[in-house]
């Protein structure tokens, strides 16, 4: 299952590359040592692995996710939803960061402002359904839940389930 949810993400998100700027370079402001080439050159959202990750010596780094700006944010979402799948609780901030983002109530209670609505208003139907299948693989490994000490799967499931409903479904468009 975690398969084909990997390749509906990989096929509902295109690797924009207008508008953001990299990974790398976003990483670098944060870490003014330098970070390896590895790293520093991540432009794609294809090319972030949670091994490349880790070349980073950074141990935090994957905590970045949850720190970024709206375009910048949906530019990674795919990687980050494909590392957690690839990888589960070993994740570690990968997971954690992503969570935090995907969940509208988590992400109120970390925040100031409002960064959920911005992040997610511009997601398109296919994406949306991608999350919400990226949910239901979440709610279904109870290790998930262990980890973040609290349902998530559910938690994330509940609410994307509900966002992908309000799409109309594409025979009701051709309709």
């Amino acid at each position: 299952m975690s398969e084909a949810v990997i390749l509906q993400i990989e096929n509902s998100f295109p690797d924009e590359r207008s508008g953001t700027i990299s990974f790398g370079d976003f990483a670098g402001a944060f870490y003014p040592q330098k970070l390896p080439d590895a790293v520093a050159s991540l432009d794609s959202w294809r090319d972030v692995s949670l091994e490349t990750l880790e070349l980073s010596n950074e141990r935090d780094i994957g905590g970045l996710f949850a720190l970024m700006g709206p375009d910048l944010w949906r530019r990674y979402l795919p990687a980050w939803m494909t590392m957690v799948l690839r990888h589960g609780t070993e994740a570690g901030d990968v997971m954690s960061s992503l969570f935090v983002t995907l969940d509208p109530e988590a992400s109120a209670g970390m925040y100031p402002d409002d960064r959920f609505s911005p992040r997610t208003r511009d997601l398109t139907p296919a994406q949306t359904e991608a999350i919400r299948d990226f949910a239901a693989v979440v709610a279904r490994r109870p290790e998930f839940a262990e980890a973040a000490g609290y349902d998530v799967g559910e938690r994330l499931l509940g609410y994307w389930q509900g966002r992908a409903r309000a799409y109309p479904s594409p025979a009701k468009v051709g309709a």
